[in-house]
């Protein structure tokens, strides 16, 4: 049987808190209609857990510099966005009735 108290003391806090009024009124003013404190609370708390982990983040920049790169792409990934572009321009440049050279 499922323990519905422990999941709850596990999963969930309740904790009271004191908040400035005109914080909390200007957090409403931008809130989406209808949300409710506890919505407000969390995304609030999920915002700041982000730019805090985005703050260490960027602290850690250049602490490994033996760190093997990382490829951001496919290799030829560039070569297929290129012949992509284009193949788009020209079919733009036939539909407007433009000569296209891509050499210049």
């Amino acid at each position: 049987m499922f323990n519905w108290i422990r999941f709850y003391e596990r999963y969930l806090m309740r904790t009271t808190i004191t908040i400035d009024d005109d914080l909390y009124k200007r957090a409403l003013d931008v809130a989406d209609p209808g949300m409710v404190k506890a919505d407000l609370f969390r995304e609030a708390i999920k915002v700041f857990v982000r730019v805090q982990a985005g703050k260490r983040l960027a602290a850690l920049g250049g602490k490994s510099p033996a760190m093997k790169g990382i490829p951001r792409r496919r290799p030829g990934a560039r070569l297929s966005l290129l012949w992509t572009l284009d193949k788009k321009l020209r079919a733009l440049a036939a539909h407007l009735g433009v000569a296209f050279n891509a050499a210049g």
